[in-house]
């Protein structure tokens, strides 16, 4: 089965604990399953984090959300009585990007970590959803 994991930072290096399971979530599923990573980034991860995941992911895919950007969908979440942090990841850039991996890998299911993620995990509509809160 190939699992597109959706994922609200790089899971490498191991400093907070979102990032500590996803990073093994990653490389048990990947024993019998092809994994290709979504990592929204606020900069490119270094060559030793891309190194950490490569053994585990046939394909990793990094989606820039810069710190003004985030907050300013998260203004808009403020304004509009959506939660701030999903708002925070709701921009049409990340949906985007999203929809042409998915239209590229052509992936079985979504692993989507985080309730924050759930407003760009509705660009997989038709595909099973996996929602790890």
């Amino acid at each position: 089965m190939r699992i597109l994991f959706v994922a609200p930072r790089f899971p490498y290096p191991l400093r907070r604990g979102h990032q500590v399971r996803a990073y093994h979530q990653i490389r048990l599923l990947s024993a019998r399953n092809r994994i290709v990573l979504f990592a929204v980034s606020r900069g490119e991860p270094s060559a030793g984090s891309v190194a950490a995941l490569e053994p585990f992911c046939e394909e990793i895919v990094t989606a820039p959300l810069s710190p003004a950007g985030a907050a300013a969908h998260a203004l808009g979440g403020v304004l509009s009585g959506r939660p701030v942090q999903a708002a925070a990841y709701a921009g049409a850039r990340l949906r985007r990007r999203l929809r042409e991996t998915i239209l590229r890998t052509h992936p079985d299911v979504l692993h989507v970590q985080l309730a924050r993620m759930a407003p760009i995990a509705e660009s997989g509509a038709g595909l099973p959803r996996v929602m790890d809160l």
